[in-house]
């Protein structure tokens, strides 16, 4: 997948990576929304690292909520050093 600009349109942020969650890959999201489940639909998500505006597409494989955060597993993304 190749980066795309923030010149592509406009953006609704979800929620704020918080890290890497378990051995597998998976990252943790704490999301903005106050409805965990609207994050389960979801298929596609683009990341940013906050620095610059360069985002970067992710496919979701898999979603769950726990607790007051969302966890997801990115296609391409197998360990926590990946995450």
């Amino acid at each position: 997948m190749s980066p795309a600009g923030a010149e592509t349109g406009d953006w609704v942020l979800l929620g704020k990576v918080a890290g890497p969650h378990g051995i597998r890959g998976e990252i943790k999201v704490y999301y903005d929304s106050g409805r965990p489940e609207n994050f389960l639909g979801v298929r596609e998500i683009f990341l940013s690292s906050g620095e610059d505006d360069v985002l970067v597409p992710h496919r979701i494989e898999k979603s769950r909520v726990q607790g007051r955060a969302v966890l997801l597993k990115l296609k391409g993304i197998a360990s926590r050093n990946d995450a």
